[in-house]
């Protein structure tokens, strides 16, 4: 439970130290507001000073853009703006931000900052946060400010350590470190070339805003800036690379997943596909013992939803009692009791006794890294292989239509490789409104060949959607052009011979 005064804050988004532009209207904003800076918070001019109000100014605007709601997340904590801190960039100064900034921009009424605090009522800790005021909105719009010009520094560290306390731990690179950099720098050039959208109406964006705002909590930060949060990085645990390494930071992770079908690469409709069973399959796999039946069906009088949970908890936690008190604060408005929670967990261990003594092992962050590598392995050759980009979600991955059996292909051999398994994994598709089996084309062919087309099938897009497509193209053909990164959008021997045969002799 949290302060209900506090509860809109919560909905927030980091800062980010690394975003950047090169854009000459956002140099005149900044010069314009640091103008005002001078004879108040600085007596002589200060790059320091000035390259840290760049990315504050950036951020909220990032912050705005995605939604007028969002509050910006910052530190006060000296240490984490440290020299030696590579996690965060060097062009924020935490003297510049909290002596010079902060003030200034309060004094100019450009934010509105609410510091952080101990809530007390709750014993839980709040790091500070701000938001535009009209005033620093009315700049935007005198500057003529626009998306597509934030971008993400390609000097982002992307490869983070946290320790068994979860903090962010500082490393030695390793032969290791730098070849995961490099590949998923290489994935990340490619997803901010690509324009990725939501093919949703205006009306539909803004449920999705009101749902994001709804649900967020501290422990659950969801928010969608669609301009920034385009590029990955992998977390690794317990001060091992051996343990976790999924990828986060990307904003389709953050949507309710009954949106991802109405996602678009570069303006393609697209399919997911997961493994199914995926982890339960790994801890057979590596116990030697074929997995019977589904892993998640016939505990006890669970339903589907409370048997997976409950089996990864199981595999997640280092004790009976942790798994215990974590299964009831997930379904805790269902007031699960303890005792119900424990025959349920009886229920578990007795429908898989062949890999009981995997539970309560923390084996979990072993498999996450099994499947990070997966990841790792099918984004690369989606990109180097085939030219396309595939959106990761941990155990599925989203790509366009045309990609489906393709990736499907290259899901199960990465499986076989990094899992050493003889036997290839079942695949599963989600559910879409906009995937149509052969089958279903089929017979819309038939039925279009003998009473024609009986409406037209290009709908028209909404306003703020039309603009926030074309904002998205603009930034991502800028990547393109600057890297000189092409995508290929032909898998299927048709579409390829469609696309590439050579005219015919009546075309002259």
């Amino acid at each position: 439970m949290i302060n209900p005064s506090f509860q809109q804050l919560l909905y927030s988004q980091s800062l980010d130290t690394w975003v950047i532009s090169g854009v000459a209207q956002v140099d005149a904003l900044v010069d314009e507001v640091y103008q005002q800076f001078l004879g108040h918070e600085l007596k002589n001019n200060s790059g320091k000073t000035k390259s840290t109000l760049k990315t504050i100014l950036l951020n909220l605007y990032s912050a705005f853009v995605s939604d007028p709601e969002l509050y910006l997340r910052y530190s006060r904590d000296e240490n984490f703006y440290s020299s030696s801190n590579h996690y965060v960039s060097q062009f924020v100064s935490y003297q510049s931000l909290v002596t010079k900034v902060i003030p200034a921009l309060l004094r100019l009424s450009l934010i509105q900052d609410n510091p952080g605090f101990i809530d007390r009522e709750f014993n839980t800790g709040f790091v500070s946060r701000m938001k535009s005021t009209a005033g620093l909105i009315d700049l935007f719009l005198k500057h003529k400010f626009q998306p597509w010009m934030l971008e993400v520094s390609s000097e982002k560290e992307v490869i983070i350590l946290k320790n068994t306390e979860k903090k962010f731990e500082r490393y030695k690179d390793t032969d290791f470190t730098r070849t995961a950099r490099e590949q998923l720098q290489h994935i990340n050039r490619h997803l901010q070339a690509a324009y990725i959208d939501l093919w949703i109406s205006d009306e539909a964006m803004d449920d999705l805003l009101h749902q994001l705002r709804r649900s967020n909590t501290e422990e659950d930060d969801k928010h969608l800036s669609l301009f920034t949060n385009k590029t990955l990085y992998r977390i690794f645990s317990n001060s091992s690379w051996k343990q976790h390494g999924r990828f986060y930071g990307v904003w389709w992770q953050n949507i309710p997943k009954e949106y991802r079908q109405h996602l678009s690469i570069n303006g393609d409709i697209t399919v997911e596909l997961d493994f199914s069973s995926f982890h339960p399959r790994m801890v057979y796999h590596l116990s030697g013992t074929e997995m019977v039946g589904h892993p998640y069906e016939g505990i006890d009088d669970l339903d589907r939803t409370h048997g997976k949970s409950l089996f990864n908890i199981m595999i997640n936690a280092f004790d009976e009692d942790a798994a215990n008190g974590a299964y009831r604060k997930e379904f805790r408005e269902e007031r699960v009791t303890k005792a119900e929670t424990k025959e349920a967990i009886e229920a578990v261990r007795d429908k898989h006794q062949a890999i009981s003594k995997e539970f309560y092992t923390g084996v979990g962050l072993k498999l996450m890294n099994y499947d990070s590598q997966i990841a790792n392995n099918v984004m690369l050759r989606a990109i180097d292989e085939y030219q396309t980009v595939i959106l990761p979600l941990h155990d599925s991955f989203i790509c366009i239509t045309e990609f489906e059996k393709k990736l499907r292909q290259l899901m199960m051999e990465e499986y076989i490789v990094v899992m050493k398994s003889e036997v290839p994994p079942e695949i599963d598709m989600k559910y879409s409104e906009h995937y149509q089996t052969e089958e279903e084309i089929e017979k819309e062919e038939l039925f279009m060949a003998e009473y024609g087309t009986l409406h037209d099938y290009d709908t028209p897009l909404d306003p703020l959607q039309r603009e926030r497509r074309k904002m998205l193209q603009k930034q991502a053909f800028a990547v393109q052009e600057k890297l000189g990164i092409r995508f290929e959008d032909a898998f299927t021997q048709e579409t390829i011979e469609a696309k590439y045969a050579p005219e015919s002799v009546e075309d002259y």
